[in-house]
């Protein structure tokens, strides 16, 4: 008996040291945790107005996981949008246009479609902003800064939306290929969806026998403010979203308590 409590105690000790090291990494993170938690903005200076995204929980497909929207504002992407997150873009005055869209794996080389839908609506940050490595050196793609396409050139947009589509158009073939084709359509579809812009005289535009894009792009026009909050409602709805303007006070008590959105 002697034996198996002197080998216990150490155990227990060990044990009890443990707990203590765990409890003091959550009492030092728990303000950090708090901290990010949304809190009401001050009005914005300088003649800018603040444009507030948010989506509640307890929404359809709303949990912490599951999909995520990427959400664009006037073309410059702020976050995937999970239920119980928000999103924050400074803007100017004037017109201004929420872009709301599932992005993932579209393409399905092994012929599994469940599989292939269960990619797609994972999360909308997966595939997106592409990573640097998948252009080659020096292309348009590689000259667009995929968080702000806002700035993007209209040759350089032409440019990548025709080196996806070529590059698809001749790698349909290998299997990883297409699995590649697949990560990059997202790509191609937020190019035509938030940058595309008039094309300049002697650009060709995309080759008429690029694949199809089958991505959803729901938008929602207002006008900004100069020193005034606007609060942005997302809803799901079928197979896309809904948005709403709300008041900036209802706004207000609606999104306390959330999150910010997903960076990547």
């Amino acid at each position: 008996m002697g034996s198996r409590k002197s080998i216990a105690a150490p155990a227990r000790r060990a044990l009890v040291s443990r707990w203590l090291a765990i409890a003091a990494v959550a009492a030092t993170s728990a303000p950090a945790a708090r901290a990010q938690k949304f809190t009401a903005p001050p009005a914005p200076a300088g003649g800018k107005a603040t444009i507030i995204v948010y989506r509640l929980r307890g929404k359809l497909g709303g949990g912490t996981s599951g999909n995520a929207p990427s959400l664009f504002v006037n073309g410059d992407f702020i976050g995937g949008l999970r239920g119980g997150t928000y999103a924050t873009y400074e803007a100017g005055p004037g017109p201004v246009v929420v872009t709301s869209m599932y992005l993932g794996y579209v393409g399905d080389p092994m012929g599994m479609r469940l599989t292939s839908i269960a990619k797609q609506m994972k999360g909308s940050t997966e595939y997106f902003p592409p990573p640097a490595d998948w252009w080659p050196a020096g292309s348009a793609c590689s000259r667009l800064d995929w968080r702000h396409l806002s700035a993007a050139k209209a040759e350089d947009v032409s440019e990548c939306k025709r080196y996806i589509s070529d590059w698809t158009n001749g790698h349909v073939t290998a299997v990883m290929s297409r699995v590649r084709s697949g990560k990059m359509s997202p790509c191609l579809a937020v190019l035509e969806a938030v940058a595309t812009k008039d094309i300049p005289v002697g650009a060709d535009p995309v080759a008429a026998e690029a694949p199809p894009v089958d991505r959803r792009a729901d938008k929602f026009q207002f006008e900004a403010d100069a020193g005034k909050v606007h609060y942005i409602e997302w809803h799901p709805y079928f197979s896309g979203a809904r948005m709403e303007q709300v008041a900036a006070d209802e706004g207000t008590k609606r999104a306390r308590g959330l999150t910010p959105a997903d960076q990547r």
